[in-house]
C-alpha cells in the first residue's frame, strides 16, 4: 500500500470530499478517516496518472447538442423507480414516462419535453374495471394505430372484495394523441374465486408485444407473458400466457416451461418471440442452468416451441457481487432482451454472463458470477438457429457489466 496527502472538505451536507493529486501515480491505496470516533477505511485502486492531454472526459454542454438537448424536471414521486418511457411513433413530439414504484404517475409531453404535465392514471381511466387500479411494474407500447397501451399490475386495494388481490391488465388510449389522454383499462387476469389462504399474487412481472405489421395475418393482437399466474383452479400457478385479439377476447394458457420471460417482440408475419434466461434441466446435484432460449409461436399463440440461443458459461447459478468488499448479491438485470429488425425479420437478442462461476464461503450464497459481460447473438432464421454470441462491451477491468437492452431502428 502507498501513502499521499489528500485534500478533504465537505459539502453543504456535511459529506467529505476527497480531492486525490492529479501526479498520483498507479497502484493500491487506502483512504483512512475518521467520523465522530468511528474509523473508516477505503480501499481504492488507481490505473494510470493524470494525462491532460486526455479527452476522454468531457463535461455535459460538449457531450450533447445543447440546441437539441433539454433537461426537464418531471415533479413525480418516486420516479426514479420501477417506470418506463416512451415516444408515439406518429408524432415524436409526444413522449410519456409511466409508473414509479406503485405510484399510477402519467407523465406526458406534447413539445418534445421542453414541457410536461403530470397526471394520474386511475384518474384517466372511466370507469375503473371491478374497482381494479394501478399497482406497478408497467410495460409500454404501441398498437397498430400509434395508440399508447401500458401494461401493468391491478390490485383492488380492498375496494371491491375486501382481500387485496394482485392481478394485471392494460390501459389504451381512445384515440392516439389524445390531449387531454383518455384511456380503457381492460383485466387480463381477473383473480380466481375463493384462493387458499395466504395467496396474494395471480399475476406478475409481466412482458407484452403488440403486432403491429400490416403483412401478419395476426395484426393488432397482443401478446401477454406473466409470472406466478394462478389457474382457474385458484390452486395451481405457472408462467401465463395471454391472447387479447383486438375484438377484445383474452385467451389464456399456462405454459410447459416455469423460466420468466424478460422480454418478447413480434415479427414480420406474426412471429411472437419471448425470451428466458434460463432453461433448466435436471442434474445429479438438482436443477442445472442449461443456458438462455427462447419460445416462439407461429401460430398467432395457438402453439409455442423452444429453442437455445446460448449455454451459459456455467450450468450452475451464481448471481454477481454488489462489489469486490460486498457480500450481498447485487440486484442487477442480466436479460436477455430481444429486439426484431422489421425491413429484414432478423431477430437480436442481448443479454449478460459471467466469465466464471466463483466459489466463496462469506458469499450470501455458495457461489458468485465473476466478470459480466454483455453479448448478442441474432437469428435469420424465426429463432430456430443462432449466430456465434459476440461480446459487445470493451472492459478489460473484469467490472460486471449488466442491465442489457436492445432495440433496432426502422432505418
Amino acid at each position: 500500500m502507498q501513502s499521499v496527502r489528500l485534500k478533504t472538505k465537505t459539502n453543504a451536507k456535511h459529506f467529505p470530499i476527497v480531492t486525490i493529486p492529479k501526479d498520483t501515480g498507479s497502484g493500491s491505496y487506502i483512504i483512512d478517516f475518521l467520523e465522530g470516533s468511528q474509523s473508516i477505511s477505503i480501499p481504492i485502486e488507481i490505473d494510470g496518472t493524470y494525462n491532460p492531454a486526455y479527452q476522454g472526459q468531457k463535461s455535459a454542454n460538449k457531450l450533447f447538442d445543447p440546441v437539441s438537448t433539454i433537461v426537464s424536471r418531471l415533479n413525480c414521486t418516486y420516479c426514479y423507480w420501477e417506470l418506463v418511457s416512451g415516444v408515439n411513433p406518429a408524432n415524436e413530439n409526444y413522449g410519456y414516462v409511466i409508473g414509479g414504484g406503485a405510484s399510477d404517475n402519467f407523465v406526458r409531453t406534447t413539445d418534445g419535453w421542453a414541457s410536461s404535465t403530470i397526471e394520474y392514471i386511475n384518474q384517466l381511466v372511466t370507469p375503473l374495471v371491478q374497482q381494479y387500479r394501478y399497482r406497478g411494474d408497467p410495460y409500454l407500447a404501441f398498437d397498430e394505430k400509434n395508440k399508447l397501451s401500458i401494461l401493468g399490475l391491478f390490485s383492488d386495494y380492498g375496494y371491491g372484495t375486501g382481500l387485496e388481490m394482485i392481478t394485471g391488465g392494460f390501459y389504451k388510449e381512445k384515440t392516439s394523441l389524445s390531449n387531454p389522454p383518455e384511456l380503457l383499462q381492460t383485466v387480463v387476469k381477473i383473480a380466481p374465486p375463493n384462493p387458499p389462504p395466504g395467496t396474494w399474487i395471480a399475476f406478475d412481472y409481466a412482458k407484452f408485444s403488440i403486432d403491429t405489421s400490416s403483412t401478419s395475418p395476426y395484426e393488432g393482437n397482443m401478446y401477454v407473458f406473466a409470472n406466478a399466474v394462478l389457474a382457474a383452479d385458484g390452486i395451481h400457478a405457472g408462467q401465463g400466457q395471454f391472447v387479447v385479439s383486438p375484438n377484445g377476447s383474452i385467451t389464456e394458457k399456462i405454459a410447459n416451461y416455469f423460466e420468466a420471460v424478460t422480454s418478447t417482440a413480434v415479427g414480420l408475419n406474426g412471429e411472437i418471440y419471448a425470451v428466458m434466461p434460463n432453461g433448466y434441466e435436471q442434474g445429479d446435484e438438482g436443477w442445472l442452468q442449461s443456458g438462455h432460449y427462447i419460445t416462439r409461436s407461429l401460430d398467432g399463440g395457438n402453439t409455442f416451441s423452444r429453442k437455445l440461443i446460448a449455454p451459459h458459461a456455467s450450468q450452475a447459478w451464481c448471481p454477481p457481487k454488489l462489489s469486490t468488499q460486498s457480500q450481498r448479491v447485487a440486484p442487477f438485470y442480466l436479460g436477455p432482451d430481444v429486439a426484431v429488425d422489421k425491413n429484414s425479420g432478423r431477430i437480436y437478442v442481448a443479454w449478460a454472463d459471467p466469465t466464471a462461476c466463483l466459489p466463496d464461503q462469506n458469499f450470501e450464497y455458495s457461489l458468485y458470477g465473476f466478470d459480466f459481460n454483455v453479448y448478442v447473438s441474432y437469428s435469420d432464421d424465426r429463432g430456430e438457429t443462432w449466430s456465434v454470441p459476440v461480446q459487445v462491451d470493451d472492459d478489460l477491468s473484469k467490472g460486471d457489466q449488466s442491465f442489457p437492452s436492445i432495440a433496432v431502428d426502422n432505418d
